[in-house]
């Protein structure tokens, strides 16, 4: 039988409620590919490379798999290989993320 367990709920505090949630590596890959010269060209080419070989990009159950000891740097390169697209540099833009 499995073992039984249980979370305690993340409630702090009555404030406001905020909502934030972290899209991922492959996301901000898509968004610095948009700020190279191919622009949303270049984009469409980072988005098709991962669904070419998205196996290579999920985590099983969000906690298991081949991608979990894979750093942001791992994927990162792992996008430009499969796109032909370097992507490093811009993704280090620091305020990328307001295009989301």
């Amino acid at each position: 039988m499995g073992e039984t367990w249980r979370a305690d709920p993340l409630v702090w505090g009555r404030g406001p409620r905020q909502l934030e949630i972290f899209l991922g590596v492959v996301v901000r890959c898509i968004l610095a590919a948009s700020t190279t010269k191919g622009g949303k060209d270049a984009s469409k080419r980072v988005m098709a490379a991962v669904f070419a070989h998205r196996e290579e990009f999920v985590l099983e159950h969000h906690c298991g798999g081949p991608n979990l000891h894979a750093t942001p740097s791992d994927i990162i390169a792992r996008v430009e290989r499969y796109s032909g697209i370097a992507l490093a540099g811009a993704f280090a833009i620091e305020d990328l993320d307001r295009e989301i």
